[in-house]
């Protein structure tokens, strides 16, 4: 299933991530991600991770598909930056971290990053 997503369906999920991170730091705004594909909205089980370099600074994910893909990718990408377990990420740095996704797909992991 790793060739279920398209690189342009990849890219897509990655700038609703990024996105996200920058609607809610800058304007405290919930960004609002839109799409006609049907196979983003499908549910799915989710982790997002935020990086500076090698060190993890986010993570927030749930294995269950609890909601649509580019809903969960938006709300675990919120619930990264705010992980009471890593420093708060400012505004700022947005622009400097590496996102990675990870998706649960019929009991596979499927990865990619920026």
């Amino acid at each position: 299933m790793e060739n279920y997503y398209t690189t342009g369906e990849r890219e897509f999920l990655l700038k609703i991530a990024r996105l996200s991170l920058e609607r809610f730091l800058f304007a405290e705004e919930k960004y609002e991600p839109q799409t006609i594909n049907k196979k983003l909205w499908e549910k799915r089980g989710v982790n997002v991770i935020l990086s500076r370099g090698s060190q993890i600074i986010g993570d927030a994910g749930n294995v269950e598909p609890v909601e649509s893909l580019i809903l969960a990718i938006r709300d675990n990408a919120l619930l990264a930056v705010n992980n009471p377990k890593y420093d708060r990420l400012e505004a700022g740095e947005v622009d400097n971290i590496k996102i990675e996704i990870s998706i649960l797909f019929n009991n596979e992991i499927i990865k990619f990053s920026e």
